[in-house]
């Protein structure tokens, strides 16, 4: 249970403005943690000198602009949102970006709220840049080629920024800040005596939020916006995450658990996520003991969200996380003594499974039978994306199951067979053509061999 009563000093009850605290809290969770490496852990990252997206909106004084960044390093934040009319009316486009890039001031008024408001947070911060999907990236009127360039550095985007803010509140008419649901407490002052009994100044003590769990789950965890496939990514590679409520502003990372601006902490679920609960990001830890059984509960609840495309974005949603899991097994590999060869082999990813334990990922089966079975006829059958419906696998099948079959080759859309054998023999044929079994595949073929076992049905 909570404590009944919290004390703090009165300046972190009362930030003079929402900036000023998260300034504060930044500056403990850039230091060396957990929070300044990336998601698998391999790699450090520096946000304050971390490589700029290829466009960003660029904070000048009070306007702003759209900026090609080159290759220049920086700090910038990035919007996680949920797409509606106004972010299709705002959109950079072929026809447009020129005039973006040139300042022209006719677009700021087309602007949603939640995206001035940003902008805004970033002025307050003293960071340069924002990095906004919608605008940094040509929507229309290119045949697709910057979505189709820009969407798989998307991940990277959203890990290496200083700050992400999620819009799980965000409203046309509010904007990043809704309406306040919840009163400010009652603080009570009371005198601060030494152990001599002299006078040294006051304390100050309020009521504990009972309800800050509520809070959390009602208006985060349970928010449209955290149902949306592309979010799911966003929301889990994001290092550091603010939201701004109508129960007020949360930070979340995965090194301490959600807590508001009054240092109330969200008692969030300890266990391991399942469909039937709210998302949970320090649950998605990439830890050695826990690895084996990590990519099927990112899947189990990345298949209860929803895609506007799925039959283009039920893989490309999950490159970024799938790339992060590659990197982890990669060293597991490396730590275990094993050649580079054999660490090559069994990292190839087919059709949203990894080959390395390709006999657990068949056994997905589809949660519930109430749910309208939609077949995508893109994506091969034997694979999960190949069906819009929440899917789970079975621990009692999993933990018995083992490999009776063995996969001889892997076949792409492209009609190219890659022999396992010649994988483990040469691992260099997978640098030699990195899309053919890279992350963001969406279709493959498998030949296998295994027993064949006659059975008579009566």
């Amino acid at each position: 249970q909570p404590p009944k009563f919290t004390l703090f000093p009165l300046p972190t009850l009362f930030p003079s403005a929402p900036s000023n605290f998260i300034k504060a809290w930044l500056q403990v969770r850039l230091a060396p943690s957990r929070c300044s490496r990336t998601i698998s852990g391999q790699r450090r990252i520096d946000a304050t000198q971390a490589p700029l997206p290829t466009r960003c909106v660029e904070v000048l004084g009070r306007g702003f602009q759209l900026r090609e960044t080159g290759s220049e390093t920086g700090s910038y934040i990035a919007l996680s949102h949920r797409w509606t009319e106004e972010t299709e009316l705002c959109c950079t486009t072929a026809a447009n970006i020129n005039a973006r890039r040139r300042g022209n001031a006719d677009w700021l008024r087309m602007l949603p709220k939640t995206f001035l408001h940003a902008v805004d947070l970033a002025r307050r911060l003293g960071v340069k840049y924002v990095w906004i999907d919608s605008l940094c990236i040509i929507q229309h009127g290119d045949n697709g080629n910057d979505w189709r360039q820009e969407s798989v550095k998307m991940a990277d985007y959203y890990q290496q920024s200083l700050l992400t803010i999620v819009a799980t509140s965000g409203s046309k008419e509010y904007g990043l800040f809704p309406a306040r649901k919840s009163s400010p407490p009652t603080i009570a002052r009371l005198p601060y005596r030494d152990r001599s009994g002299s006078r040294q100044g006051f304390f100050y003590a309020y009521s504990y939020n009972k309800a800050v769990n509520q809070q959390y789950q009602s208006f985060i965890q349970e928010s449209e916006l955290l149902t949306r496939g592309w979010v799911f990514q966003e929301w889990l590679l994001s290092r550091r995450i603010v939201y701004f409520t109508p129960g007020g502003m949360f930070i979340e990372c995965e090194t301490e658990r959600p807590h508001n601006e009054r240092g109330e902490v969200s008692q969030t679920w300890d266990d391991l996520p399942t469909a039937d609960q709210p998302l949970v990001k320090n649950a998605f830890l990439f830890e050695t003991d826990s690895i084996s059984t990590l990519w099927y509960r990112i899947v189990e609840s990345f298949s209860a969200l929803s895609l506007t495309k799925p039959e283009k974005d039920c893989i490309v949603a999950l490159a970024g996380i799938a790339k992060e899991f590659r990197e982890a097994l990669t060293k597991i590999a490396s730590e275990s003594g094993l050649g580079t060869a054999t660490v090559r082999c069994g990292l190839e990813f087919v059709s949203g499974l990894w080959l390395r334990d390709l006999h657990r990922g068949l056994l997905w089966e589809q949660k519930s039978s109430e749910c309208a079975l939609r077949r995508l006829p893109e994506l091969p059958t034997w694979s999960w994306a190949s069906t819009v419906c929440p899917v789970i696998w079975d621990d009692k099948h999993n933990t018995r199951s083992k490999p009776e079959v063995k996969v001889v080759a892997v076949i792409t859309s492209e009609g190219k067979v890659y022999s396992i054998d010649s994988l483990r023999q040469t691992p260099s044929s997978m640098s030699a053509s990195p899309k053919a079994l890279d992350v963001d595949n969406q279709f493959g073929c498998l030949r296998m061999m295994g027993k064949a076992q006659q059975v008579i049905v009566r």
